[in-house]
Protein backbone atom coordinates (compact mmCIF):
# COMPACT_ATOMS: atom_id res chain seq x y z
CA UNK A 1 0.00 0.00 0.00
CA UNK A 2 2.61 2.17 1.08
CA UNK A 3 4.37 1.89 -2.95
CA UNK A 4 0.38 1.89 -4.71
CA UNK A 5 -1.20 4.09 -2.85
CA UNK A 6 0.49 6.31 -0.23
CA UNK A 7 -2.39 8.85 -0.69
CA UNK A 8 -4.38 6.52 1.64
CA UNK A 9 -2.06 7.26 4.46
CA UNK A 10 -3.27 9.35 7.35
CA UNK A 11 -2.07 13.22 7.55
CA UNK A 12 -0.69 15.09 10.65
CA UNK A 13 -1.55 18.53 11.73
CA UNK A 14 1.73 19.76 9.99
CA UNK A 15 1.01 18.32 7.13
CA UNK A 16 3.24 15.20 6.86
CA UNK A 17 1.61 11.95 5.47
CA UNK A 18 2.28 8.65 7.42
CA UNK A 19 3.19 7.12 4.08
CA UNK A 20 6.83 9.45 4.77
CA UNK A 21 6.65 10.55 8.36
CA UNK A 22 7.70 8.16 11.43
CA UNK A 23 4.93 8.48 14.28
CA UNK A 24 6.77 7.15 17.64
CA UNK A 25 7.78 4.07 15.97
CA UNK A 26 8.13 2.70 11.84
CA UNK A 27 4.82 0.33 12.21
CA UNK A 28 2.50 3.20 12.74
CA UNK A 29 1.40 3.60 9.43
CA UNK A 30 -2.54 4.32 9.70
CA UNK A 31 -5.08 4.92 6.44
CA UNK A 32 -7.50 7.50 6.65
CA UNK A 33 -11.11 6.75 7.30
CA UNK A 34 -11.72 9.79 5.30
CA UNK A 35 -10.87 8.11 2.36
CA UNK A 36 -13.41 6.16 0.10
CA UNK A 37 -10.89 3.71 -0.93
CA UNK A 38 -9.67 2.55 2.58
CA UNK A 39 -13.20 1.73 2.99
CA UNK A 40 -13.52 -0.36 0.90
CA UNK A 41 -10.12 -1.90 1.39
CA UNK A 42 -11.91 -3.11 4.73
CA UNK A 43 -15.04 -3.70 3.50
CA UNK A 44 -12.64 -6.39 1.12
CA UNK A 45 -10.41 -7.34 3.62
CA UNK A 46 -13.56 -8.34 6.12
CA UNK A 47 -15.28 -10.13 3.15
CA UNK A 48 -12.51 -12.23 2.31
CA UNK A 49 -11.75 -12.95 6.06
CA UNK A 50 -15.33 -13.90 6.51
CA UNK A 51 -15.35 -16.24 3.99
CA UNK A 52 -12.89 -18.54 5.46
CA UNK A 53 -14.22 -21.53 6.49
CA UNK A 54 -13.78 -21.90 10.39
CA UNK A 55 -13.60 -18.12 11.09
CA UNK A 56 -16.03 -17.43 14.20
CA UNK A 57 -15.80 -13.61 13.97
CA UNK A 58 -13.37 -10.56 13.23
CA UNK A 59 -11.15 -8.01 15.88
CA UNK A 60 -10.82 -4.65 15.18
CA UNK A 61 -6.96 -3.79 16.23
CA UNK A 62 -5.75 -0.38 15.75
CA UNK A 63 -9.24 0.90 14.57
CA UNK A 64 -7.85 4.75 15.37
CA UNK A 65 -5.87 7.49 14.93
CA UNK A 66 -2.13 7.63 15.61
CA UNK A 67 -1.80 8.60 19.79
CA UNK A 68 -1.66 12.20 20.06
CA UNK A 69 -0.31 11.76 23.62
CA UNK A 70 1.91 9.34 24.47
CA UNK A 71 1.48 7.79 28.37
CA UNK A 72 4.21 9.57 30.63
CA UNK A 73 5.62 5.97 31.40
CA UNK A 74 5.99 5.55 27.02
CA UNK A 75 6.74 9.28 26.51
CA UNK A 76 10.01 8.48 28.30
CA UNK A 77 11.01 5.69 26.41
CA UNK A 78 10.59 7.72 23.32
CA UNK A 79 12.84 10.71 25.02
CA UNK A 80 9.48 12.66 24.27
CA UNK A 81 7.97 15.68 26.63
CA UNK A 82 4.24 16.11 25.80
CA UNK A 83 3.61 17.63 29.22
CA UNK A 84 -0.15 17.19 28.28
CA UNK A 85 0.29 19.09 25.02
CA UNK A 86 -0.52 17.98 21.97
CA UNK A 87 1.70 18.69 19.63
CA UNK A 88 1.32 19.31 15.69
CA UNK A 89 3.46 16.49 14.38
CA UNK A 90 1.83 13.98 16.66
CA UNK A 91 -1.68 15.38 15.76
CA UNK A 92 -3.66 13.16 13.26
CA UNK A 93 -6.95 12.57 11.14
CA UNK A 94 -5.98 15.93 8.96
CA UNK A 95 -6.03 14.57 5.20
CA UNK A 96 -7.09 16.57 2.75
CA UNK A 97 -10.43 14.78 2.21
CA UNK A 98 -10.99 14.92 6.01
CA UNK A 99 -10.56 18.30 6.10
CA UNK A 100 -12.63 18.88 2.94
CA UNK A 101 -15.87 17.12 4.41
CA UNK A 102 -15.47 18.71 7.70
CA UNK A 103 -15.18 22.42 6.38
CA UNK A 104 -18.58 21.41 3.91
CA UNK A 105 -20.33 20.18 7.19
CA UNK A 106 -18.74 23.12 9.48
CA UNK A 107 -17.86 25.67 7.22
CA UNK A 108 -14.55 26.64 8.88
CA UNK A 109 -11.28 24.91 9.03
CA UNK A 110 -9.93 23.90 12.61
CA UNK A 111 -6.18 24.82 11.90
CA UNK A 112 -7.09 28.12 11.46
CA UNK A 113 -9.15 29.35 14.35
CA UNK A 114 -6.39 30.91 16.46
CA UNK A 115 -6.89 27.90 18.70
CA UNK A 116 -5.20 23.84 19.27
CA UNK A 117 -7.40 22.22 17.34
CA UNK A 118 -6.63 18.87 19.01
CA UNK A 119 -9.11 20.94 21.72
CA UNK A 120 -12.00 21.77 19.53
CA UNK A 121 -15.06 19.93 20.43
CA UNK A 122 -16.63 19.64 17.19
CA UNK A 123 -13.40 18.71 15.12
CA UNK A 124 -12.56 16.16 17.83
CA UNK A 125 -16.31 14.34 17.33
CA UNK A 126 -15.77 14.96 13.40
CA UNK A 127 -12.53 12.47 13.86
CA UNK A 128 -14.16 10.20 15.98
CA UNK A 129 -17.38 9.88 13.69
CA UNK A 130 -14.79 9.18 11.02
CA UNK A 131 -13.15 6.20 12.64
CA UNK A 132 -17.00 5.06 13.96
CA UNK A 133 -18.49 4.98 10.61
CA UNK A 134 -15.57 2.69 9.48
CA UNK A 135 -15.95 0.29 12.66
CA UNK A 136 -19.48 0.05 11.92
CA UNK A 137 -18.69 -0.58 7.95
CA UNK A 138 -16.53 -3.10 9.03
CA UNK A 139 -18.92 -4.63 11.88
CA UNK A 140 -21.98 -4.46 9.20
CA UNK A 141 -20.10 -6.54 6.84
CA UNK A 142 -18.86 -9.19 9.26
CA UNK A 143 -22.37 -9.38 10.51
CA UNK A 144 -23.85 -9.91 7.19
CA UNK A 145 -21.79 -13.50 6.93
CA UNK A 146 -22.96 -13.99 10.87
CA UNK A 147 -19.78 -13.41 11.81
CA UNK A 148 -19.34 -11.41 15.89
CA UNK A 149 -17.12 -8.70 15.49
CA UNK A 150 -14.97 -7.55 18.68
CA UNK A 151 -12.47 -4.74 19.55
CA UNK A 152 -9.89 -4.16 21.93
CA UNK A 153 -9.89 0.03 21.97
CA UNK A 154 -8.10 2.48 25.03
CA UNK A 155 -8.83 1.75 28.52
CA UNK A 156 -11.75 3.92 28.80
CA UNK A 157 -14.40 5.51 26.40
CA UNK A 158 -13.22 9.34 27.81
CA UNK A 159 -9.40 8.45 27.21
CA UNK A 160 -9.51 6.62 24.26
CA UNK A 161 -11.88 9.17 22.20
CA UNK A 162 -9.30 12.00 23.45
CA UNK A 163 -6.23 10.28 22.88
CA UNK A 164 -6.93 8.02 19.75
CA UNK A 165 -10.62 9.41 18.38
CA UNK A 166 -11.79 6.09 19.64
CA UNK A 167 -15.63 6.41 20.65
CA UNK A 168 -16.15 2.75 21.04
CA UNK A 169 -19.23 3.27 23.14
CA UNK A 170 -20.84 3.93 19.36
CA UNK A 171 -19.38 0.77 17.85
CA UNK A 172 -21.48 -2.04 16.60
CA UNK A 173 -19.71 -4.60 18.42
CA UNK A 174 -20.51 -8.59 20.20
CA UNK A 175 -17.46 -8.13 22.25
CA UNK A 176 -15.37 -5.68 23.47
CA UNK A 177 -12.00 -5.95 25.43
CA UNK A 178 -10.87 -2.13 26.85
CA UNK A 179 -7.49 -2.09 27.69
CA UNK A 180 -7.22 -1.42 31.03
CA UNK A 181 -3.67 -1.14 31.88
CA UNK A 182 -2.78 0.43 35.26
CA UNK A 183 0.82 0.18 34.60
CA UNK A 184 0.41 1.57 30.99
CA UNK A 185 -1.43 4.66 32.28
CA UNK A 186 0.41 5.14 35.22
CA UNK A 187 -2.76 4.59 37.10
CA UNK A 188 -3.65 3.56 40.57
CA UNK A 189 -5.04 0.25 41.24
CA UNK A 190 -8.60 1.04 41.44
CA UNK A 191 -8.43 2.08 38.10
CA UNK A 192 -9.47 -1.43 36.42
CA UNK A 193 -12.87 -1.01 38.86
CA UNK A 194 -13.76 2.69 37.83
CA UNK A 195 -12.64 1.95 34.34
CA UNK A 196 -15.11 -1.16 33.95
CA UNK A 197 -17.49 0.90 35.82
CA UNK A 198 -17.30 3.34 33.05
CA UNK A 199 -17.44 1.61 30.12
CA UNK A 200 -20.30 -1.03 31.31
CA UNK A 201 -22.33 2.76 31.32
CA UNK A 202 -20.71 3.99 28.39
CA UNK A 203 -20.92 0.85 25.71
CA UNK A 204 -23.31 -0.43 23.41
CA UNK A 205 -26.27 -2.03 25.16
CA UNK A 206 -26.14 -4.70 22.44
CA UNK A 207 -22.20 -5.61 23.34
CA UNK A 208 -20.82 -7.87 25.95
CA UNK A 209 -18.06 -5.91 28.10
CA UNK A 210 -14.92 -7.85 28.98
CA UNK A 211 -11.68 -6.35 30.48
CA UNK A 212 -8.28 -6.16 29.08
CA UNK A 213 -5.71 -6.49 31.82
CA UNK A 214 -2.16 -5.90 31.24
CA UNK A 215 -0.23 -7.70 34.09
CA UNK A 216 1.73 -10.14 33.32
CA UNK A 217 1.28 -13.49 35.15
CA UNK A 218 5.21 -14.16 35.94
CA UNK A 219 4.68 -11.02 38.36
CA UNK A 220 2.48 -10.70 41.87
CA UNK A 221 -0.33 -13.01 40.94
CA UNK A 222 -2.68 -11.86 43.95
CA UNK A 223 -2.26 -8.48 42.77
CA UNK A 224 -3.41 -10.06 39.16
CA UNK A 225 -6.17 -11.62 40.77
CA UNK A 226 -7.27 -7.98 42.48
CA UNK A 227 -6.90 -6.68 39.25
CA UNK A 228 -9.60 -9.59 38.03
CA UNK A 229 -11.81 -9.07 40.89
CA UNK A 230 -11.88 -5.27 40.85
CA UNK A 231 -12.98 -5.89 36.74
CA UNK A 232 -16.08 -8.31 37.64
CA UNK A 233 -16.99 -6.18 40.64
CA UNK A 234 -17.47 -3.30 37.88
CA UNK A 235 -19.89 -5.70 35.85
CA UNK A 236 -17.12 -7.37 33.22
CA UNK A 237 -17.98 -10.85 32.26
CA UNK A 238 -14.81 -11.95 31.73
CA UNK A 239 -11.23 -10.62 31.00
CA UNK A 240 -9.09 -11.20 28.34
CA UNK A 241 -5.06 -11.22 29.80
CA UNK A 242 -2.02 -9.58 28.07
CA UNK A 243 0.05 -11.37 28.05
CA UNK A 244 -0.33 -15.02 29.32
CA UNK A 245 3.69 -15.41 28.48
CA UNK A 246 4.20 -15.16 32.27
CA UNK A 247 2.15 -18.42 33.08
CA UNK A 248 5.82 -20.16 33.07
CA UNK A 249 5.66 -23.14 35.66
CA UNK A 250 2.94 -25.57 37.24
CA UNK A 251 1.99 -23.42 40.31
CA UNK A 252 1.04 -20.40 38.27
CA UNK A 253 -1.01 -22.68 35.45
CA UNK A 254 -2.53 -23.84 38.83
CA UNK A 255 -3.37 -21.33 40.21
CA UNK A 256 -4.95 -19.47 37.53
CA UNK A 257 -6.98 -22.73 36.58
CA UNK A 258 -8.24 -22.77 39.94
CA UNK A 259 -9.33 -18.77 39.66
CA UNK A 260 -10.60 -19.19 36.54
CA UNK A 261 -12.84 -22.47 37.43
CA UNK A 262 -14.20 -20.67 40.04
CA UNK A 263 -15.34 -17.87 38.39
CA UNK A 264 -16.95 -19.81 35.75
CA UNK A 265 -19.05 -21.66 38.60
CA UNK A 266 -20.34 -18.13 39.78
CA UNK A 267 -21.28 -17.29 36.61
CA UNK A 268 -23.40 -20.81 35.83
CA UNK A 269 -24.56 -20.67 39.07
CA UNK A 270 -26.06 -17.19 37.84
CA UNK A 271 -27.76 -18.72 35.32
CA UNK A 272 -24.85 -17.57 32.17
CA UNK A 273 -24.01 -14.20 33.42
CA UNK A 274 -21.42 -12.62 35.41
CA UNK A 275 -22.79 -10.94 38.58
CA UNK A 276 -21.07 -7.51 39.53
CA UNK A 277 -19.79 -9.06 42.75
CA UNK A 278 -17.38 -9.64 45.11
CA UNK A 279 -15.30 -12.74 43.64
CA UNK A 280 -16.24 -15.17 46.75
CA UNK A 281 -14.59 -18.20 46.69
CA UNK A 282 -10.65 -17.94 45.78
CA UNK A 283 -8.33 -17.71 48.34
CA UNK A 284 -4.69 -16.24 47.35
CA UNK A 285 -2.92 -18.56 49.20
CA UNK A 286 -5.10 -21.84 48.59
Amino acid sequence: LLQEHPEWFDVNRNGESLADFKAYVNSYKFLSAAVPQVRDYVRENVKRMCEVDGIDGICLDYCRIVDCLLPISLAYNYSLRQDGQVLPEYDFGYHPLALKRFMEEYGYDPRTTGKDPSRDTVWCNFRMELITEIANLAAETAHSYGKKVCASPFATVGIASFMVAQDFGKWDLDLVFPMEYSDFYSMEPGFVYDATVQNKAMCNPNTLLFTGLGAELGGDFDSLVEDMDAAFRGGAQGVSLYTIAGLTTPELRAKFKAYADSLRKVKADAGGVMPALEHPDYVPDG
